[in-house]
């Protein structure tokens, strides 16, 4: 389904959480943007989108907007971001595509156009599986404060420059890295589907354990207490699949 000026009209708005203006488009099986994220983005008043739960497969290039600080697409098809995706993203800082499909450095490129990058959300993401993924994306991504819900330590930057080296001189490490994907059973004659990338099929290549009755218990607490919408969307996914 394609995003049009109606939905967007239509859309539920509301104060969230952490005291930004969001209109939800959850939940619509959106496959394409199309026109009515520039009708929505030339309005200029929202500081949070919310697009969970679709069919996105493409994060495409988004149109102006100086207001708009968080993105939620959590729980979509999502591949890849389209290069300079957020570029008239002026104020963005915060990401979540938590229970996507993204398998490699290459297809989360597209995020270096989020100058002003503070919070990234990748959990349920089959890169997550690489090795040295969050010193990588430490490294990768330098104005991160906060990653998969855990804060950014001193200590870690301090590695992953070890690690990687500069942007402009990046060691072998580095680039080994960037060229990685995970294999997650795709044969490349077959045709990308939900179907066939769903989380089971993520979860059975990774290192997911099943939660306890403990875990679970504490999870539900945790919800109780949240307060960044990122934090809820990778709480609720959790106990949603089972797995931690």
């Amino acid at each position: 389904m394609k995003l049009t000026p109606l939905i967007v009209a239509d859309a539920p708005t509301f104060i969230n959480p952490i005291g930004e203006r969001t209109i939800s488009l959850r939940s619509l099986t959106l496959s394409d943007l199309d026109i009515g994220i520039s009708q929505l983005l030339d309005t200029d008043i929202f500081e949070c989108i919310d697009l969970t739960d679709n069919d996105l497969i493409i994060v495409p290039v988004f149109g102006q907007s100086r207001r708009l600080k968080t993105l939620l697409l959590a729980r979509n098809r999502i591949r890849i971001l389209s290069p300079n995706f957020a570029s008239k993203l002026y104020n963005l800082e915060s990401v979540s595509l938590i229970n996507n499909f993204i398998r490699s450095p290459k297809e989360l490129a597209g995020m270096s156009s989020v100058k002003n990058l503070r919070e990234l959300y990748l959990t349920g993401n089959p890169i997550t599986g690489l090795k040295n993924y969050r010193l990588w994306t430490i490294w990768k991504f330098p104005t991160l404060k906060i990653l998969d819900s855990e804060k950014v330590k001193k200590n870690e930057k301090e590695e992953a420059t070890k690690l990687f080296g500069t942007h402009k001189e990046p060691t072998d490490l580095a680039r080994k890295v960037s060229e990685s994907t995970v294999d997650i059973g795709m044969g490349p004659e077959k045709k990308y589907s939900k179907e066939a990338l769903d989380s089971k099929t993520i979860h059975m290549k990774s290192t997911y354990q099943r939660l306890s009755t403990s875990q679970r218990k504490k999870l539900k607490q945790e919800l109780v207490s949240a307060t960044k919408l990122a934090d809820i969307e990778r709480i609720q996914g959790i106990l949603e699949r089972g797995y931690l």
